[in-house]
């Protein structure tokens, strides 16, 4: 029990992590897209990055700022979507508050 707790703890961190850093690379690219004389690579950076540039080109949108935030931050049948991380994360988490409860109730008999 305790090494199924113990991964699904740096499971959950792992998940929280890449959500974070997913963030902050949509942050920096939104960033420099602002800048003067950006142009489309910029934009799309973030999918090349992360290699996503394929599947998101298979979705048949447009390759602008606000589809890519919404494919790299809130798309549910993306695995590498902050959404899915979090997701992923907080089930993580539920295993291990019920493994905590199960424990519990053990020692108290």
């Amino acid at each position: 029990m305790l090494s199924r707790t113990a991964s699904c703890l740096f499971w959950m961190a792992r998940y929280m992590e890449r959500a974070e850093n997913l963030a902050r690379l949509l942050d920096v690219s939104q960033q420099l897209a602002l800048m003067p004389g950006a142009d489309e690579s910029v934009v799309a950076m973030p999918l090349d990055i992360i290699d996503l540039r394929e599947q998101f080109m298979a979705n048949g949108k447009p390759l602008n700022a606000e589809e890519i935030a919404y494919f790299l931050m809130l798309q549910h049948d993306s695995p590498s979507s902050i959404f899915a991380s979090l997701k992923q994360a907080r089930e993580n988490a539920h295993v291990v508050r019920g493994a905590q409860e199960v424990n519990v109730k053990l020692t108290d008999r």
